[in-house]
């Protein structure tokens, strides 16, 4: 197994943007905290504890000043899982002022 689950990146077209690394993993032991690369900042990173049917959920933001591309980012997490897990990129441009 592996414990690192990657998004593929995107583009950002509007300055000030929000880009948005969201996570889910199962696995099959009790997961602590996962770390991210790539300049993001982790915002919520759950997981459930004891069971067999264990969960992760991990929300990350990095701002972009700039249009372009964010990078493939990658979370990892604490314990292995086979192909239990997936990450996605979002971009969410910034508030239109009236």
């Amino acid at each position: 197994g592996t414990t690192a689950t990657t998004a593929p990146t995107i583009d950002t077209v509007t300055p000030n943007s929000l880009a948005l690394y969201i996570a889910m993993e199962r696995t099959a032991a009790d997961d602590g905290a996962a770390t991210i690369n790539n300049g993001f900042t982790i915002n919520h990173d759950a997981h459930t504890i004891g069971g067999d049917n264990l969960q992760a959920l991990l929300v990350a933001s990095k701002a972009m000043a700039t249009p372009g591309a964010v990078g493939a980012t990658t979370a990892t997490f604490t314990k292995s899982h086979a192909t239990n897990s997936a990450a996605v990129l979002i971009a969410i441009p910034p508030k239109a002022t009236p």
